[in-house]
């Protein structure tokens, strides 16, 4: 081998190695993110627990990772934790409520390019209280009442109504009568039906919306009364002779008003004997509307017995009446 051959290969095998040192020196190549997003279409949760998405990346070199929500990035709080352990991100959202619906993106970046990945969460909540609450039909003694499903069915759909009814209060007159105090109805439309009611008394409706997760209801001030009914007898009825041409009768309201008392009606006859048989006065009938708790009753034979009745008026009409008998002095 001649000298010029062997400087030859000398130099090739100097180049060699220095491009091989040089090669043995550079950074590794570069290589594009990467993430992958668990779950990976969307996750369903019920409201006030807890959520979690799992970001897996790549990339050379390690990308910086991002979290956002509807366009706004997210940063660990009271109520989001983010944190990494290798090459995975995890965002976790504490006490969750129905604002926190939506896509979440994961996203990656370095000087290669970047990559995001978004899943989609589904909060499940108690839907939205029923709304306008109306009427639908009423009587003395029922309601019917509707109203429509919320706007928002909380993700899952409303199953029920539970419908409840309470009495404001005690019933339109002096005794207090437990029908009805509180009485509920669950439904699957949206108008319910409560009877057994007492005639001109307030009551108060509250309707709740349910779906699987639980139960919104409304505020409780819708209020409806009843229509009126003729009221009760008057009570402790009395009728005392004044003089020998006068009685006054006497009353007090009736228990069961069953609507406002406009006035009262007082009849009476004279009741003659006629061979030990009793035979009403029909030509002796008088009437008079009053709007007080007394009545003298005038222009009366002497020393005779008269039937006394008295009955209670509202706007429903005539009550059922109460009859005294009493006898006017002597002269």
């Amino acid at each position: 081998m001649d000298l010029m051959t062997i400087k030859s290969q000398r130099t090739k095998l100097v180049c060699g190695l220095l491009i091989f040192a040089w090669i043995a020196e550079s950074p590794a190549q570069g290589v594009a993110p990467k993430v992958t997003l668990s779950p990976e279409r969307k996750q369903k949760v019920e409201y006030q627990k807890t959520a979690t998405f799992n970001c897996t990346f790549s990339g050379n070199p390690t990308p910086d990772i991002s979290w956002s929500f509807k366009n706004s990035s997210l940063s660990s709080s009271s109520r989001h934790n983010i944190s990494t352990t290798g090459n995975v991100s995890i965002l976790i959202l504490k006490n969750l409520n129905r604002d926190d619906s939506g896509n979440y993106e994961c996203r990656a970046n370095n000087s290669q390019g970047n990559h995001s990945n978004t899943s989609e969460l589904i909060v499940l909540s108690p839907p939205d209280a029923p709304t306008n609450l109306s009427l639908l039909n009423r009587t003395a003694n029922s309601i019917d009442i509707r109203w429509n499903e919320g706007s928002f069915d909380g993700n899952s759909p409303v199953q029920n109504f539970n419908a409840t009814i309470f009495r404001d209060g005690n019933p339109n007159g002096c005794i207090a009568s437990p029908s009805n105090y509180n009485t509920s109805s669950i439904v699957s439309n949206p108008q319910a039906s409560f009877s057994g009611l007492n005639p001109y008394t307030t009551y108060k409706f509250t309707v709740c919306s349910i779906n699987s997760i639980g139960e919104t209801c409304t505020d409780g001030s819708f209020s409806l009364i009843t229509l009126e009914d003729v009221p009760g007898v008057p009570i402790n009825v009395s009728l005392i002779p004044i003089l020998s041409t006068q009685l006054e009768v006497s009353w007090e309201i009736p228990c069961d008003q069953n609507g406002i008392i406009l006035s009262y009606y007082i009849t009476w006859r004279i009741v003659r004997n006629d061979t030990n048989h009793i035979v009403d006065g029909k030509l002796e009938t008088a009437k008079e509307e009053v709007d007080t708790k007394s009545f003298i009753i005038s222009n009366l034979e002497p020393h005779s017995e008269y039937n006394v009745t008295v009955n209670a008026v509202n706007g429903a009409g005539n009550g059922s009446s109460v009859t005294k008998t009493a006898r006017t002095k002597e002269h």
